[in-house]
């Protein structure tokens, strides 16, 4: 199981489970079947509507842009909702986020791959988007993985 690189820290977290035997079996059938699509759009939509204030349809337009009928029809129901949740937000700055992965055990990798951060009158906003369906982490289930690297941080808010 050398080497295992995990789509994301929400589907190592709703695998969590008391039997390291599942855990292993479902880890390794993710990284053999990883999803075949990714949120990239979504977050430039938001991009768009928090630094150039894009018009709404023209979002929309671009989102369905995308080839495969089921994943347009995906990231179009989650617009709305990342329209509702942005609208009237203005933020003062906004920095995109490299993709890093980060050892959580033995040949086990995760990746923090927070899309952007932003602030807003000296705030910081990290969003974190969970476009699941239904909570994975309900049940009881609940991880929190945390990694705090200041010099990481600083590194990339004087390169960015």
């Amino acid at each position: 199981m050398a080497g295992l690189h995990i789509p994301s820290v929400q589907h190592l977290a709703r695998n969590w489970r008391s039997e390291p035997e599942f855990i292993a079996n479902q880890l390794v059938r993710l990284v053999h079947n990883p999803p075949r699509f990714n949120y990239n759009s979504l977050y430039g939509a938001v991009r768009d509507m928090l630094i150039l204030n894009a018009n709404y349809e023209d979002i929309v337009k671009g989102v369905s842009r995308e080839k495969r009928d089921s994943v347009r029809k995906n990231l179009i129901e989650v617009l709305p909702l990342l329209k509702s949740h942005f609208e009237g937000v203005a933020p003062d700055f906004y920095q995109s986020i490299a993709k890093r992965y980060y050892p959580i055990g033995r040949g086990l990798m995760v990746p923090f791959d927070s899309p952007m951060i932003y602030g807003i009158g000296g705030q910081l906003y990290f969003p974190w988007f969970s476009f699941w369906r239904s909570n994975p982490l309900s049940g009881g289930r609940f991880v929190t993985l945390c990694y705090n690297n200041r010099r990481d941080i600083d590194a990339r808010s004087r390169s960015g």
